[in-house]
């Protein structure tokens, strides 16, 4: 039995950037096949991120193109939010997989002070960005 990807050119892995358009965010991109230790290493470069750019208010996870989560990968992202989120107004989650929107809502229910927004597509993520704060009003 073979575990390695088919693909071998295929990127594969998560990576931290901060992009500032429309505003300055921070974007959390996981791709392929996406494992823990790869999800720790982005987690990390975020963190320093945040703690030589204290505007940094808002994230983004973009993980539309992931094709498989290893153990724990999942759960390493959702409990991120309420253990290191401080600061953050709002994390915008891009998924397919409802396990990880799941578990990211769930556990952000423990930092009430970080609102989390899901997005079927990066469009949808782009126009959750555009506004400069949400309303929480109906």
């Amino acid at each position: 039995m073979n575990n390695t990807p088919r693909d071998e050119d295929a990127a594969h892995g998560a990576e931290f950037k901060i992009e500032e358009t429309p505003l300055l965010h921070g974007v959390l991109r996981a791709q392929g096949a996406v494992s823990l230790p790869n999800i720790r290493d982005a987690l990390r470069s975020l963190e320093q991120s945040r703690a030589t750019t204290p505007t940094l208010v808002t994230l983004v996870i973009d993980a539309l193109d992931v094709t498989r989560f290893g153990r724990g990968a999942v759960v390493e992202i959702a409990r991120w939010i309420p253990r290191h989120g401080a600061g953050l107004d709002r994390v915008i989650l891009v998924s397919a997989s409802n396990q990880l929107r799941t578990s990211v809502q769930a556990l952000a229910a423990c930092a009430p002070s970080v609102k989390v927004f899901c997005a079927d597509t990066r469009e949808g993520a782009l126009s959750l960005l555009a506004v400069e704060r949400l309303s929480l009003t109906g």
